[in-house]
């Protein structure tokens, strides 16, 4: 049996008296289970029907407006932007899926990606322009040393992104990483579904890429952590005993905050403000695994 109308179906709900879904199946050529879905939706007034239009008929105004109204908004997908504006441009929403597929944005933009598969995930960067891979890491134990490194490299070797976005990571910016782009003047976009057509890799030859050129400065992206004393002017990490290089006595068992680079190295420690170096003391193992001090 062929299948009625949308609106006609919609308005066979509305109207709908002592029929049952059986008899209205029946009548309309949708499965019962379906009528009952939609007319649960009509009557708590989530379900909103657009009459299609055909994607010849929508003028090249309304599309402007339409992706002007969309960058302007905060909806992440095209479904959430479909249910706040579509009966405003009476589009339909497989027109919408199709239209902002095909937009390739003007805007110098990196996406940084966290990618889960089976146990394992990894972080990518992606230009948008290009549609390119640009760098590929394994993830760490959190994801803000993730985004670190992998703008340490971005900025080392393509130059500082007018613009970046994050992709299921970094929900919440932390202010470590909000503090970086501020520095390189790197704005942050929204994660919004059309910068996704990025995914979307170029099969052809890899073209060049080059973003503005900064100075980087190898100290914003080292890591810190608090740690204590272990003895007078000597600390530990990583399975290494490091000798504070101070003429000042820092007592066993003071915290002192230590500056890390991405290789796990020690580069200093602060200690009530003031800077010191560090030496290696001796190398340390513990019989159980790795010490305590770790």
């Amino acid at each position: 049996m062929k299948k009625v109308s949308k609106e006609e179906l919609v308005n066979l709900l509305k109207n709908k008296q002592n029929e049952t879904y059986i008899e209205l199946s029946k009548k309309t050529g949708y499965h019962p289970k379906y009528l009952i879905q939609l007319n649960r939706k009509l009557q708590k007034n989530h379900y909103h029907y657009v009459k299609k239009k055909r994607s010849r008929g929508v003028s090249d105004s309304i599309k402007k407006q339409l992706l002007d109204d969309y960058l302007e908004g905060n909806d992440r997908s095209y479904l959430d932007f479909f249910r706040r504006c579509g009966n405003k441009y009476s589009v339909s929403y497989s027109f919408l899926c199709k239209f902002f597929s095909n937009i390739q944005l003007d805007i110098s933009l990196l996406l940084i990606v966290k990618v889960k598969k089976y146990q394992d995930s990894s972080f990518l960067a992606i230009d948008y322009s290009t549609k390119q891979v640009l760098y590929r890491i394994p993830s760490k134990k959190n994801d803000t040393l993730s985004v670190k490194e992998l703008l340490r490299f971005i900025l080392n070797t393509y130059g500082s992104p007018e613009h970046i976005s994050f992709v299921h990571c970094l929900g919440i910016i932390p202010k470590e990483i909000s503090d970086l782009l501020q520095f390189y003047d790197i704005c942050i976009v929204p994660d919004q579904t059309i910068y996704h057509n990025a995914f979307l890799f170029s099969k052809g030859k890899e073209k060049f890429v080059k973003y503005r050129i900064c100075q980087v400065n190898q100290e914003h992206f080292y890591n810190q952590m608090v740690r204590k004393t272990i003895h007078d002017n000597q600390i530990q990490f990583c399975n290494t005993r490091y000798t504070i290089l101070s003429d000042k006595v820092i007592p066993k068992g003071k915290e002192v905050i230590l500056y890390y680079d991405w290789n796990q190295n020690p580069i200093y420690i602060l200690y009530q403000g003031v800077r010191y170096s560090l030496s290696v003391y001796k190398k340390v193992q513990s019989r159980r695994g790795n010490s305590k001090y770790n």
